[in-house]
Formats: structure tokens, sequence, C-alpha cells
């Protein structure tokens, strides 16, 4: 009797959808590199250099294995993965000073978790010091794709097509933050309705590590 109700659970887990769970690795490098995103040509912070950081992706129930060098010769850093749950794996939440000691210069990391968060597109970024607002690069999408088995949308599309819409500063991230600051407390002396919002004047908007200046100088639209 109990030598059937453990074959009845090894044939269960084999036909879970988590017995075909893989492993999908990646080696990311932070450092410094030269980029043109809008024509200017401004020295960023970023991952492989890339703009955006390079594209995760994952099938839900994979395991991610990302290897994270720090190339950053001053700033520690350390990666977090924006909107996944981390159910059973807070220790790689990746904020800096909470759940981990920030990356050290010329120092490497491995984050090791099993996604099990709803399909769909995500995002991950900085997490250590001004790196958090991904002004210079470091941020980039993080897609997690729905098992063979659940994918309810089979046949109904050709291609996936990736739109990663980010805003750009020209100013370091030092000087960017303080005007931010400066902009916020200007914005609540003027109306309380932008209490706990900042005014982020941004000098381009970029699609897919693209785009282009309004006139050369900020745009005075507000950013929430």
């Amino acid at each position: 009797m109990r030598g059937q109700m453990w074959l009845e659970l090894l044939l269960f887990a084999l036909s879970s959808p988590m017995s075909s769970a893989g492993v999908v690795e990646y080696n990311l490098t932070i450092g410094y590199f030269i980029a043109r995103p809008d024509g200017r040509p401004v020295t960023v912070l970023g991952i492989n250099g890339q703009l955006p950081s390079p594209t995760l992706e994952v099938t839900r129930g994979d395991t991610l294995v990302v290897h994270v060098h720090n190339n950053d010769p001053v700033h520690a850093h350390s990666l977090h993965w924006h909107g996944l749950a981390m159910k059973g794996a807070p220790e790689y939440d990746g904020v800096a000073g909470v759940t981990q000691c920030g990356i050290l210069p010329f120092s490497s990391m491995t984050y090791r978790f099993v996604v099990l968060d709803e399909p769909g597109t995500y995002w991950y970024h900085g997490h250590a010091g001004l790196s958090h607002a991904g002004v210079r690069g470091i941020a980039g999408p993080l897609l997690v794709r729905p098992r063979p088995s659940d994918e309810v949308h089979e046949g109904t599309y050709t291609r996936d097509l990736l739109l990663y819409v980010m805003d750009w500063a020209h100013e370091p991230s030092a000087e960017h933050y303080a005007n931010a600051k400066a902009g916020f407390h200007e914005a609540v002396a003027q109306s309380a309705k932008w209490h706990n919002v900042a005014l982020y004047k941004w000098t381009s908007a970029l699609i897919n590590g693209l785009g282009g200046r309004y006139g050369g100088v900020y745009s005075e639209r507000a950013w929430p």
C-alpha cells in the first residue's frame, strides 16, 4: 500500500508542468561605456555595453540563474527583479542594504531563484544608491513566458514585439537626483496636488534604446 502511494506521488511529479522546467543562465557585467541614444554621446553605467540592458527571458517554473560581475571601480551595485514576488527566495530580491549587501567593485554575485510569477512583461534594474533610478542604463526587460500547457493565445499572433520605453537624462545621476528634488519642493510650494510627486525634467524619451531630443533642451513636461 505504501509502495503504491509513493508510485502515485512519483507519477504525479513527473506529469507536473514543473517537472519539465529548465535552468536559464545569464552573465551580466556592470560597467561604463559610451552611448548615443538620442544623438549626444554620454558616459553610461550599464550592463554588457547595451542600452537598455539585455533582455532576460524565462518560462514560468524555470530556475533563473544570473551571474553579475561589477566592473564599476567605485560603487557597489545590486539587481532588483521588479514585479516578481520572489516567493521562496527573498534573499535574492536585490535591495542593497535590506536583502543583501551591494556587490563590491570587481566582485561577483549569483542570483538563483525559481520564477513562479504569472507570465508577463517585467523589468529589472539596479537597486543600490542612485543606480536605483536607472537614469544611466542599469535597467532592462524581463519576460516570463507561459508554459506550453498554459498558453492560451497560441496561433493568434505571429511574433512578439517588445517596446521598452524609458526616460533619459544627459546629466549624471547625482545631478539629476538633486534637480529632481529641487523640482519636488517647487511643485509642493505651487500646489498640494503635487504632494509626493516630483517634477522630473528629462532630456529624451527612448524606445528600445533610441530616441530624439526636444529642441536640444529639457522638455517642460511634468512626469509623475
